[in-house]
């Protein structure tokens, strides 16, 4: 008896085909799947980059996208909106530089130190500062100077002060300089005077200093302008007289703490 021998299962051409085919689209699918993932993260990586770029631009030069497109909010101390001569008062003990509201235009700065005291303006473009008392002053200090940054300079945003004693500067408009209506008048150090309607005059000049080489000077100032009429430039002692032009809005005063001195329209 032969024994019957059971063929093999077939797999035909069309079975493998099959096959091959669920292979294949299994295979496309996780490909596709990658191509797709890896672009998501390629195109977060570009957005995250643009945006770090303009966040960098933007504080190079203070514009991107995101600024106040409204200078009047973005800027809120416009000059064209502020009247620049509000009262500024500082005050302290020993060296400091401080930094004060934005004061522009003609005004009078009133410096009190009590001992060897030097100050200084400067500027908020950062050019240099503007000297109201020179370091060679000693001793004690209560007198005006003037402030003019009409024309010439940009408001003033700090104030420094070099000494080791208690000191105060405030600066005001024009109605902090002192009263004068033509008759002598006497004082010691710097001043400030308010030359208002006095109109063109003979001014004649006195100065007594403590040392014989200290500097006295008197200075006629126009409102609203830089323009400055140097009427007295004399050291030492001094007798003497000079035109006041009418159109002087200030006399400034310029010597010396202990040095003496006259004034008086003829």
């Amino acid at each position: 008896m032969h024994a019957r021998h059971r063929p093999a299962p077939r797999t035909g051409p069309a079975r493998e085909s099959t096959l091959l085919f669920a292979l294949l689209l299994v295979t496309m699918g996780a490909v596709l799947a990658l191509l797709v993932a890896g672009n998501l993260v390629l195109a977060v990586s570009d957005s995250g980059g643009q945006h770090a770029r303009a966040v960098d631009s933007a504080g190079d030069n203070g514009s991107g996208p995101n600024d106040d497109p409204n200078p009047a909010e973005a800027d809120p101390t416009d000059r064209d909106e502020q009247d620049g001569t509000e009262p500024v008062l500082v005050e302290g003990q020993g060296s400091d530089r401080v930094e004060i509201d934005p004061f522009t235009g003609l005004g009078v700065a009133h410096i009190t130190g009590d001992g060897d005291i030097a100050v200084s303006a400067h500027a908020s473009d950062g050019g240099p500062p503007s000297v109201l008392v020179s370091s060679d002053h000693t001793g004690e200090f209560d007198g005006r100077v003037l402030v003019n940054t009409v024309g010439i300079d940009p408001d003033i945003a700090e104030v420094e002060v070099e000494t080791e004693g208690a000191w105060s500067v405030e600066l005001r408009g024009l109605d902090a300089a002192g009263d004068w209506d033509g008759a002598e008048i006497s004082g010691h150090g710097p001043e400030v005077l308010d030359a208002t309607d006095l109109g063109a005059a003979e001014l004649h000049a006195t100065h007594t200093p403590e040392e014989s080489n200290q500097y006295f000077g008197v200075v006629a100032v126009w409102e609203d302008t830089h323009l400055e009429d140097l009427v007295v430039n004399e050291t030492g002692d001094v007798d003497t007289s000079g035109e006041l032009p009418s159109e002087a809005r200030l006399v400034v005063v310029d010597t010396a703490m202990s040095s003496a001195w006259t004034l008086r329209l003829d």
